[in-house]
């Protein structure tokens, strides 16, 4: 396969707000996931059921509740099994716009990290913020892009501290 030909041509959200939620069930016509990437990041959190993903060619099982950052430029694609999927597709690039020490600390987390140091089990702490930002996302109550871009900033560190070692 050539990764080129697999890219998402795809824009999420909007140049202003660059941010994009899914939710997918067995409804919807790209329940399975074919192949791709984007340059963006995603967090994608299993509602309901399980997904078989493969990420960068390695295999991973995803059961309720459990969830998942991929950083961008990382094939990805997957097969569910009675799934109800959520995704937040962002750019991590405009997030820390302007917040050089945080691009400093993130990048090499992003880069060199494990796959599965970015698997979030059910009631955790990473998880129970995912739901905030959903929640944000799809009720966009006033404020939401603050919460939003704050909730993101959040995990972010989550990560970085949680790699830090």
């Amino acid at each position: 396969m050539r990764y080129i030909e697999m890219r998402e041509n795809r824009e999420h959200g909007t140049p202003e707000f660059p941010y994009a939620y899914y939710i997918v069930s067995e409804t919807h016509p790209r329940y399975n996931m074919i192949y791709h990437w984007h340059a963006e990041c995603e967090i994608l959190f299993v509602r309901a059921g399980s997904l078989s993903l493969s990420l960068d060619g390695q295999p991973f099982h995803l059961s309720e509740g459990d969830c998942i950052l991929m950083t961008g430029g990382k094939v990805h694609g997957g097969v569910p099994d009675h799934c109800v999927y959520e995704c937040l597709v962002f750019d991590a690039d405009s997030l820390l716009n302007g917040a050089g020490v945080c691009s400093e600390e993130f990048a090499p987390v992003a880069e060199l990290s494990s796959v599965s140091d970015f698997i979030f089990k059910p009631g955790s702490l990473f998880n129970e913020t995912v739901q905030k930002i959903f929640a944000f996302m799809k009720e966009k109550p006033g404020g939401y892009h603050f919460f939003v871009r704050g909730e993101l900033l959040n995990l972010l560190g989550m990560v970085v501290s949680r790699n830090a070692v």
